[in-house]
């Protein structure tokens, strides 16, 4: 179903005349609502803003241990890159192991001979 002009003609008088006649604030209503704003607002601050000294002192104490932290992340991704890890040699680990159980272990439990354990 179409609509022809002539069908729209009585809305759009009725919204130009309410366009025309448009409510006004009474003065008093208007001077209470200001009133009732200006109450609702808050009260200066009392924690002034920080000046420019302060504020690179907050700066510097959020920036250091992020800067430590960078600092220390470098050196120990520079100490594994530059210190060559030990190939893992079995025989080397089995001895190692075996000169402590020679030296340390062996007299605390009173032992000659470390196969006499008899696992």
């Amino acid at each position: 179903m179409m609509m022809r002009k002539t069908e729209q003609t009585e809305p759009d008088r009725s919204l130009a005349a309410a366009r025309d006649h448009a409510p006004q604030m009474p003065d008093t209503l208007r001077q209470r609502i200001l009133a009732d704003a200006r109450a609702a607002l808050p009260a200066a601050d009392p924690f002034p803003a920080p000046g420019a000294r302060q504020q690179w002192r907050l700066a510097w104490r959020w920036a250091v241990p992020g800067l430590a932290g960078a600092a220390c992340a470098t050196l120990a991704g520079f100490w594994i890159g530059a210190a060559v890890p030990l190939a893992p040699d079995a025989p080397v680990w089995a001895l190692a192991a075996l000169d402590y159980l020679d030296g340390v272990a062996q007299p605390l439990m009173g032992m000659a001979d470390p196969l006499a354990m008899e696992f």
